[in-house]
């Protein structure tokens, strides 16, 4: 069960559990796999590939106002001594600008690079979002990559703001061997 929060759960062993509350998860193990559901939030994944260490958030406009994604990477900082110019992240399918109409609160919270203005409604660029944060953070640009597909635009992807649907997809990221 994730929260749209900012808890980040650190996985120190191979145990096959779920983790409720958290909507992140980093690890250095080998063997585990992360995992997070999604139905219009971003799969967002952080891979240190010189440590090993790899991480999976579960990002909607509030996990982005509270800052998941940056405390992710404070995180592989604080106990791996990453260095955030060698972290790779990557955006998984979510929904996209086009489809986002969101309220005043969301407006208030974000600056006016991610959110667009259109006949008289507010639409938010949730990656432009992330990708700022992650950006500030010390990630390069270069290092960012989003998914192009927005799911609610395209029917192979659960969304909820389209069909109000309990379903959701799962994003897995995992080091083996």
């Amino acid at each position: 069960k994730q929260v749209h929060g900012d808890q980040i759960a650190i996985i120190e062993n191979n145990a096959r559990t779920l983790h409720e509350g958290f909507d992140g998860l980093v690890t250095d193990r080998v063997n585990v796999t992360l995992g997070i559901y999604s139905a219009d939030c971003a799969p967002v994944f952080i891979v240190d590939p010189q440590r090993k260490i790899l991480g999976a958030f579960h990002c909607g406009w509030r996990g982005a106002a509270n800052g998941i994604v940056r405390k992710g990477i404070e995180s592989f900082q604080a106990r791996w001594k990453s260095n955030p110019a060698q972290l790779e992240v990557s955006l998984g399918p979510h929904i996209k600008d086009c489809c986002y109409e969101v309220g005043p609160e969301v407006v208030q919270t974000f600056s006016a690079e991610t959110v667009r203005n259109a006949k008289g409604r507010a639409y938010f660029n949730l990656q432009k979002a992330i990708s700022r944060q992650v950006e500030a953070a010390g990630v390069s640009a270069k290092n960012i990559a989003g998914a192009l597909v927005c799911t609610h635009c395209d029917a192979r992807y659960y969304s909820w703001r389209r069909d109000k649907t309990e379903h959701r997809m799962i994003s897995l990221i995992a080091k083996t061997g």
